[in-house]
Protein backbone atom coordinates (compact mmCIF):
# COMPACT_ATOMS: atom_id res chain seq x y z
CA UNK A 1 0.00 0.00 0.00
CA UNK A 2 2.73 2.20 1.09
CA UNK A 3 4.55 2.24 -2.48
CA UNK A 4 1.23 2.05 -4.30
CA UNK A 5 0.34 5.55 -2.63
CA UNK A 6 3.38 6.77 -2.97
CA UNK A 7 3.08 7.38 -6.94
CA UNK A 8 3.61 10.63 -8.80
CA UNK A 9 3.44 9.30 -12.34
CA UNK A 10 0.90 7.70 -14.38
CA UNK A 11 3.26 5.21 -15.50
CA UNK A 12 3.81 3.89 -11.72
CA UNK A 13 -0.15 3.55 -11.23
CA UNK A 14 -0.75 0.65 -8.79
CA UNK A 15 -3.58 -2.08 -10.53
CA UNK A 16 -6.94 -2.53 -8.95
CA UNK A 17 -5.49 -6.01 -7.74
CA UNK A 18 -2.63 -4.89 -5.92
CA UNK A 19 -4.16 -1.66 -4.61
CA UNK A 20 -8.39 -2.02 -5.05
CA UNK A 21 -10.91 0.52 -3.70
CA UNK A 22 -12.62 0.22 0.12
CA UNK A 23 -16.13 -0.21 -1.45
CA UNK A 24 -17.75 -3.35 -2.91
CA UNK A 25 -19.99 -2.21 -4.79
CA UNK A 26 -23.91 -2.24 -3.04
CA UNK A 27 -22.40 -2.24 0.34
CA UNK A 28 -20.87 0.16 2.90
CA UNK A 29 -17.49 0.10 4.00
CA UNK A 30 -16.91 -1.04 7.75
CA UNK A 31 -15.26 1.04 10.11
CA UNK A 32 -12.20 -2.17 10.09
CA UNK A 33 -12.08 -2.13 6.25
CA UNK A 34 -11.10 1.76 6.64
CA UNK A 35 -8.63 1.26 8.78
CA UNK A 36 -6.98 -1.41 7.13
CA UNK A 37 -5.97 1.25 4.67
CA UNK A 38 -4.75 3.62 6.68
CA UNK A 39 -1.23 4.72 6.65
CA UNK A 40 0.48 6.78 8.97
CA UNK A 41 3.49 8.27 10.08
CA UNK A 42 3.00 8.11 13.84
CA UNK A 43 0.76 5.97 15.34
CA UNK A 44 -1.06 9.23 17.30
CA UNK A 45 -2.42 9.82 13.69
CA UNK A 46 -4.26 6.61 13.43
CA UNK A 47 -5.31 6.67 16.68
CA UNK A 48 -6.59 9.65 16.29
CA UNK A 49 -8.01 9.18 12.83
CA UNK A 50 -10.32 6.30 14.41
CA UNK A 51 -11.55 8.42 17.89
CA UNK A 52 -13.20 10.58 15.21
CA UNK A 53 -14.47 7.91 12.99
CA UNK A 54 -16.21 6.52 15.48
CA UNK A 55 -18.89 9.11 15.82
CA UNK A 56 -19.00 10.28 12.58
CA UNK A 57 -22.61 10.15 10.35
CA UNK A 58 -22.94 7.52 8.21
CA UNK A 59 -22.86 9.43 5.38
CA UNK A 60 -19.58 10.27 5.92
CA UNK A 61 -18.59 6.77 6.34
CA UNK A 62 -19.80 5.09 3.07
CA UNK A 63 -17.83 7.81 1.23
CA UNK A 64 -14.83 5.92 2.36
CA UNK A 65 -15.89 3.43 -0.54
CA UNK A 66 -14.50 5.73 -3.28
CA UNK A 67 -11.01 5.78 -2.17
CA UNK A 68 -8.42 3.31 -2.38
CA UNK A 69 -5.95 4.58 1.43
CA UNK A 70 -6.05 7.56 3.51
CA UNK A 71 -2.89 8.41 4.44
CA UNK A 72 -1.83 10.89 7.62
CA UNK A 73 1.82 12.09 7.51
CA UNK A 74 3.88 14.74 9.34
CA UNK A 75 5.11 16.14 5.83
CA UNK A 76 1.51 16.01 4.24
CA UNK A 77 0.63 20.16 3.01
CA UNK A 78 -1.86 20.91 1.84
CA UNK A 79 -4.59 17.83 1.88
CA UNK A 80 -5.25 15.78 -1.09
CA UNK A 81 -6.69 13.78 -3.66
CA UNK A 82 -5.06 12.24 -6.43
CA UNK A 83 -6.19 10.45 -9.54
CA UNK A 84 -2.76 8.23 -9.62
CA UNK A 85 -3.73 6.06 -6.65
CA UNK A 86 -6.99 6.91 -5.54
CA UNK A 87 -6.06 7.68 -1.77
CA UNK A 88 -6.85 10.74 0.38
CA UNK A 89 -3.86 12.55 2.31
CA UNK A 90 -4.69 14.41 5.29
CA UNK A 91 -2.31 17.29 6.98
CA UNK A 92 -1.97 15.81 10.57
CA UNK A 93 -2.24 19.92 12.04
CA UNK A 94 -6.08 19.12 12.39
CA UNK A 95 -5.35 16.21 14.62
CA UNK A 96 -2.97 17.16 17.45
CA UNK A 97 -4.14 17.20 20.64
CA UNK A 98 -0.79 17.17 22.90
CA UNK A 99 2.00 19.19 22.67
CA UNK A 100 4.37 16.24 22.08
CA UNK A 101 1.99 15.52 19.03
CA UNK A 102 1.86 18.72 17.70
CA UNK A 103 6.29 18.55 17.99
CA UNK A 104 5.69 15.39 15.14
CA UNK A 105 4.16 18.10 12.54
CA UNK A 106 5.58 20.18 9.66
CA UNK A 107 5.53 23.69 10.97
CA UNK A 108 6.60 24.70 6.85
CA UNK A 109 4.04 26.88 5.53
CA UNK A 110 1.61 25.91 2.54
CA UNK A 111 2.75 26.45 -0.67
CA UNK A 112 0.12 28.28 -1.87
CA UNK A 113 0.00 30.63 1.17
CA UNK A 114 1.39 33.64 -0.66
CA UNK A 115 0.03 33.39 -4.02
CA UNK A 116 -2.49 35.97 -4.95
CA UNK A 117 -0.40 38.35 -2.61
CA UNK A 118 -0.22 41.07 -4.81
CA UNK A 119 -4.23 41.27 -5.08
CA UNK A 120 -6.15 44.49 -3.64
CA UNK A 121 -8.98 41.97 -1.81
CA UNK A 122 -8.75 39.21 0.32
CA UNK A 123 -11.21 36.66 0.58
CA UNK A 124 -12.59 35.45 3.94
CA UNK A 125 -14.52 32.91 5.18
CA UNK A 126 -15.78 31.88 8.89
CA UNK A 127 -17.62 28.92 9.59
CA UNK A 128 -20.45 29.66 12.32
CA UNK A 129 -22.75 28.24 14.45
CA UNK A 130 -25.46 30.75 15.12
CA UNK A 131 -23.56 34.07 16.31
CA UNK A 132 -20.36 31.98 17.10
CA UNK A 133 -17.01 30.74 15.49
CA UNK A 134 -17.49 27.04 14.96
CA UNK A 135 -13.85 26.08 16.60
CA UNK A 136 -11.28 28.15 17.47
CA UNK A 137 -7.51 28.32 15.48
CA UNK A 138 -4.80 26.78 17.32
CA UNK A 139 -0.98 27.34 16.37
CA UNK A 140 1.51 24.68 15.76
CA UNK A 141 4.63 26.95 17.41
CA UNK A 142 3.13 27.40 20.36
CA UNK A 143 2.52 25.22 23.53
CA UNK A 144 -1.07 25.11 23.62
CA UNK A 145 -3.14 21.88 23.53
CA UNK A 146 -6.84 20.97 22.65
CA UNK A 147 -9.06 18.78 23.17
CA UNK A 148 -11.13 15.98 20.65
CA UNK A 149 -13.82 18.52 20.95
CA UNK A 150 -11.95 21.10 19.20
CA UNK A 151 -10.99 19.16 16.23
CA UNK A 152 -13.86 17.41 15.38
CA UNK A 153 -15.68 20.14 13.17
CA UNK A 154 -12.75 21.18 11.53
CA UNK A 155 -11.37 17.56 10.42
CA UNK A 156 -15.31 16.86 9.35
CA UNK A 157 -14.98 19.59 7.32
CA UNK A 158 -11.74 18.52 5.29
CA UNK A 159 -13.34 14.82 5.21
CA UNK A 160 -16.26 15.77 3.44
CA UNK A 161 -13.96 17.46 1.04
CA UNK A 162 -11.57 14.98 -0.15
CA UNK A 163 -14.22 12.57 0.20
CA UNK A 164 -16.11 14.89 -2.59
CA UNK A 165 -12.93 14.50 -4.63
CA UNK A 166 -12.61 10.82 -3.98
CA UNK A 167 -16.61 9.78 -4.66
CA UNK A 168 -16.30 12.55 -7.76
CA UNK A 169 -14.34 10.86 -9.87
CA UNK A 170 -15.26 6.92 -9.01
CA UNK A 171 -18.78 7.33 -8.61
CA UNK A 172 -20.25 4.59 -5.89
CA UNK A 173 -22.47 2.47 -8.92
CA UNK A 174 -19.31 2.17 -10.61
CA UNK A 175 -17.31 -0.18 -7.79
CA UNK A 176 -18.81 -3.13 -9.23
CA UNK A 177 -17.93 -2.61 -12.28
CA UNK A 178 -14.17 -2.16 -12.61
CA UNK A 179 -11.34 -4.46 -14.06
CA UNK A 180 -9.00 -5.67 -11.32
CA UNK A 181 -6.47 -5.56 -14.12
CA UNK A 182 -6.77 -2.01 -15.00
CA UNK A 183 -4.38 0.82 -12.97
CA UNK A 184 -6.43 2.69 -10.22
CA UNK A 185 -5.62 5.78 -12.64
CA UNK A 186 -7.34 3.84 -16.18
CA UNK A 187 -10.23 3.05 -13.36
CA UNK A 188 -11.06 6.62 -12.78
CA UNK A 189 -10.20 8.20 -16.11
CA UNK A 190 -10.77 5.38 -18.83
CA UNK A 191 -13.68 4.29 -17.49
CA UNK A 192 -17.66 4.67 -19.28
CA UNK A 193 -18.82 7.23 -17.04
CA UNK A 194 -18.89 11.00 -17.13
CA UNK A 195 -17.82 12.89 -13.72
CA UNK A 196 -20.10 14.68 -11.67
CA UNK A 197 -18.00 17.61 -11.36
CA UNK A 198 -18.45 17.77 -15.04
CA UNK A 199 -22.38 17.20 -15.48
CA UNK A 200 -22.08 20.23 -12.64
CA UNK A 201 -20.36 22.61 -14.69
CA UNK A 202 -22.61 21.65 -17.34
CA UNK A 203 -26.07 21.99 -16.10
CA UNK A 204 -25.58 24.59 -13.61
CA UNK A 205 -22.10 26.76 -14.47
CA UNK A 206 -20.35 29.37 -12.36
CA UNK A 207 -20.66 32.52 -14.74
CA UNK A 208 -17.91 34.91 -13.65
CA UNK A 209 -14.90 34.28 -15.91
CA UNK A 210 -12.70 37.08 -14.32
CA UNK A 211 -13.24 35.18 -10.60
CA UNK A 212 -11.71 32.09 -12.05
CA UNK A 213 -9.10 34.16 -13.58
CA UNK A 214 -8.23 35.74 -10.42
CA UNK A 215 -8.88 31.99 -8.56
CA UNK A 216 -6.08 30.64 -10.77
CA UNK A 217 -3.70 33.92 -9.38
CA UNK A 218 -4.60 33.51 -5.78
CA UNK A 219 -5.00 29.90 -5.86
CA UNK A 220 -2.39 28.10 -8.90
CA UNK A 221 0.12 31.15 -8.64
CA UNK A 222 -0.64 32.44 -12.09
CA UNK A 223 0.98 36.21 -12.87
CA UNK A 224 -1.75 38.89 -12.35
CA UNK A 225 -2.09 41.38 -14.72
CA UNK A 226 -2.75 44.90 -14.83
CA UNK A 227 -6.57 44.14 -14.96
CA UNK A 228 -6.66 41.54 -11.91
CA UNK A 229 -4.45 43.92 -9.82
CA UNK A 230 -6.79 46.88 -10.46
CA UNK A 231 -9.84 44.53 -8.83
CA UNK A 232 -11.31 45.88 -5.28
CA UNK A 233 -13.15 44.03 -2.84
CA UNK A 234 -16.55 45.45 -3.83
CA UNK A 235 -15.93 44.58 -7.32
CA UNK A 236 -15.08 40.72 -6.59
CA UNK A 237 -18.31 40.70 -4.54
CA UNK A 238 -20.45 41.95 -6.74
CA UNK A 239 -19.42 39.36 -9.41
CA UNK A 240 -19.89 36.67 -7.24
CA UNK A 241 -23.37 37.92 -5.78
CA UNK A 242 -26.22 36.25 -7.46
CA UNK A 243 -23.78 33.14 -9.04
CA UNK A 244 -23.93 29.88 -7.39
CA UNK A 245 -20.11 29.29 -6.10
CA UNK A 246 -20.01 28.76 -2.42
CA UNK A 247 -16.56 30.72 -2.05
CA UNK A 248 -13.79 31.90 -3.72
CA UNK A 249 -12.20 28.74 -4.00
CA UNK A 250 -14.65 27.41 -6.14
CA UNK A 251 -13.75 29.14 -8.87
CA UNK A 252 -10.32 27.41 -8.95
CA UNK A 253 -11.55 24.40 -11.04
CA UNK A 254 -14.99 22.17 -11.22
CA UNK A 255 -13.52 19.64 -8.90
CA UNK A 256 -13.13 22.33 -6.32
CA UNK A 257 -16.44 23.69 -6.97
CA UNK A 258 -18.30 20.64 -6.55
CA UNK A 259 -16.14 19.76 -3.41
CA UNK A 260 -16.43 23.04 -1.66
CA UNK A 261 -19.90 22.92 -2.00
CA UNK A 262 -20.98 19.25 -1.02
CA UNK A 263 -18.82 19.99 2.42
CA UNK A 264 -20.63 23.48 3.25
CA UNK A 265 -23.71 21.01 2.63
CA UNK A 266 -22.70 18.87 4.49
CA UNK A 267 -21.39 20.49 7.32
CA UNK A 268 -25.14 22.26 7.80
CA UNK A 269 -26.96 19.34 7.67
CA UNK A 270 -24.73 17.39 10.12
CA UNK A 271 -23.15 19.71 12.08
CA UNK A 272 -25.41 22.99 12.08
CA UNK A 273 -22.62 24.82 11.18
CA UNK A 274 -23.08 27.79 8.53
CA UNK A 275 -20.48 29.25 6.11
CA UNK A 276 -19.94 33.17 6.46
CA UNK A 277 -17.47 35.03 3.70
CA UNK A 278 -16.75 38.16 2.65
CA UNK A 279 -14.41 39.35 -0.31
CA UNK A 280 -12.11 42.13 2.51
CA UNK A 281 -10.08 45.54 1.48
CA UNK A 282 -6.43 44.24 1.44
CA UNK A 283 -4.71 46.17 5.10
CA UNK A 284 -1.96 48.60 4.05
CA UNK A 285 0.13 46.80 6.95
CA UNK A 286 -0.51 43.07 7.19
CA UNK A 287 2.22 42.66 10.01
CA UNK A 288 -0.13 45.12 12.34
CA UNK A 289 -3.65 44.32 11.61
CA UNK A 290 -6.49 44.97 13.40
CA UNK A 291 -10.16 43.87 13.11
CA UNK A 292 -10.93 47.62 12.38
CA UNK A 293 -8.41 47.03 9.70
CA UNK A 294 -10.45 44.08 7.98
CA UNK A 295 -13.23 46.29 5.93
CA UNK A 296 -15.78 44.52 4.31
CA UNK A 297 -16.34 45.28 0.40
CA UNK A 298 -18.88 42.25 0.06
CA UNK A 299 -19.90 39.35 1.85
CA UNK A 300 -22.83 37.78 3.27
CA UNK A 301 -23.95 35.44 6.16
CA UNK A 302 -25.07 32.02 5.64
CA UNK A 303 -24.13 31.65 2.15
CA UNK A 304 -25.67 27.88 1.61
CA UNK A 305 -29.49 29.48 1.90
CA UNK A 306 -28.91 31.42 -1.44
CA UNK A 307 -31.16 29.99 -3.99
CA UNK A 308 -28.82 29.10 -6.65
CA UNK A 309 -25.85 27.55 -3.89
CA UNK A 310 -28.64 25.60 -2.27
CA UNK A 311 -30.27 24.08 -5.57
CA UNK A 312 -26.56 22.75 -6.66
CA UNK A 313 -25.71 21.30 -3.12
CA UNK A 314 -28.87 19.38 -3.41
CA UNK A 315 -27.83 17.91 -5.85
CA UNK A 316 -24.72 16.79 -4.44
CA UNK A 317 -26.00 15.78 -1.55
CA UNK A 318 -28.50 13.24 -3.78
CA UNK A 319 -25.81 12.52 -5.59
CA UNK A 320 -22.65 11.83 -3.58
CA UNK A 321 -24.36 11.54 0.13
CA UNK A 322 -27.78 9.37 -1.13
CA UNK A 323 -29.54 11.60 1.73
CA UNK A 324 -32.93 10.58 2.13
CA UNK A 325 -35.68 13.09 0.39
CA UNK A 326 -37.24 13.79 3.68
CA UNK A 327 -33.52 14.91 5.26
CA UNK A 328 -33.26 17.06 2.00
CA UNK A 329 -37.05 18.82 2.64
CA UNK A 330 -36.30 19.84 5.76
CA UNK A 331 -33.23 21.12 5.37
CA UNK A 332 -34.17 23.43 2.26
CA UNK A 333 -36.88 24.49 4.36
CA UNK A 334 -35.03 25.21 7.61
CA UNK A 335 -32.91 27.64 5.24
CA UNK A 336 -35.35 29.08 3.62
CA UNK A 337 -36.62 30.54 7.13
CA UNK A 338 -32.97 31.47 8.10
CA UNK A 339 -32.07 33.37 4.59
CA UNK A 340 -28.64 34.56 4.02
CA UNK A 341 -27.75 38.24 5.24
CA UNK A 342 -25.99 40.43 3.56
CA UNK A 343 -23.19 42.37 5.20
CA UNK A 344 -22.48 45.84 5.67
CA UNK A 345 -20.50 47.08 3.12
CA UNK A 346 -17.47 49.53 4.43
CA UNK A 347 -17.87 48.04 8.01
CA UNK A 348 -15.16 45.80 9.51
CA UNK A 349 -15.25 41.87 9.48
CA UNK A 350 -15.36 41.64 13.18
CA UNK A 351 -18.39 44.39 12.74
CA UNK A 352 -20.19 42.40 10.63
CA UNK A 353 -20.26 38.86 12.90
CA UNK A 354 -21.34 41.41 15.90
CA UNK A 355 -24.57 40.57 17.70
CA UNK A 356 -22.28 37.99 19.99
CA UNK A 357 -23.26 36.64 23.39
CA UNK A 358 -20.82 37.69 25.87
CA UNK A 359 -17.63 35.35 25.73
CA UNK A 360 -17.38 36.00 21.50
CA UNK A 361 -17.78 39.55 22.26
CA UNK A 362 -14.88 39.32 24.58
CA UNK A 363 -12.79 37.60 21.90
CA UNK A 364 -13.55 39.63 19.25
CA UNK A 365 -12.91 42.82 21.10
CA UNK A 366 -9.33 40.98 22.15
CA UNK A 367 -8.62 40.79 18.06
CA UNK A 368 -7.88 45.23 18.16
CA UNK A 369 -4.80 44.04 20.45
CA UNK A 370 -4.08 40.49 18.26
CA UNK A 371 -5.49 41.19 15.06
CA UNK A 372 -3.12 39.27 13.04
CA UNK A 373 -5.08 36.22 14.62
CA UNK A 374 -7.63 37.52 12.21
CA UNK A 375 -5.93 36.76 9.14
CA UNK A 376 -6.21 33.62 10.32
CA UNK A 377 -9.75 33.56 8.51
CA UNK A 378 -8.70 34.71 5.18
CA UNK A 379 -9.63 31.66 2.88
CA UNK A 380 -7.39 29.01 3.38
CA UNK A 381 -8.04 26.83 0.41
CA UNK A 382 -8.89 22.91 2.26
CA UNK A 383 -6.84 20.37 0.11
CA UNK A 384 -5.56 20.35 -3.54
CA UNK A 385 -6.13 18.33 -6.24
CA UNK A 386 -3.67 16.50 -8.29
CA UNK A 387 -3.65 14.59 -11.48
CA UNK A 388 -7.11 14.80 -12.19
CA UNK A 389 -6.75 15.19 -15.99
Amino acid sequence: MKRCVLVDSIEESCPLSTLPFIGTGDRDPTHAEIFDRLLVTHDWMGQRFAELLVDAPDELVRLFGSTTAIVIGSHVRPSNYSSLHGAIQLDPALLWLSRDEKRTVSTEADYRSGFGADLQFMFFSRWAIGETRAWTFFDLADDSERQLSDIRLPTMQLLYHELAHANDFMPRDQLSRLDPGDTVYEAIHEGDFEWLNQQLARDWPLTSNELKTLAAVRYRGEQPGDSQLSVQADYAGALMNGDAAARFYSYHTDAEDLATAFAMAMMYRHHGVNLNIGYVVKPADLDNVTCDDLEVGWGVRNRLADPAVLRRSVRLLERLANTPDAALGKMVSDLRASPQVLMRAGESWCTNHQALPPAEKARTAAHKESGNELLRERDAPPGVLTNSM
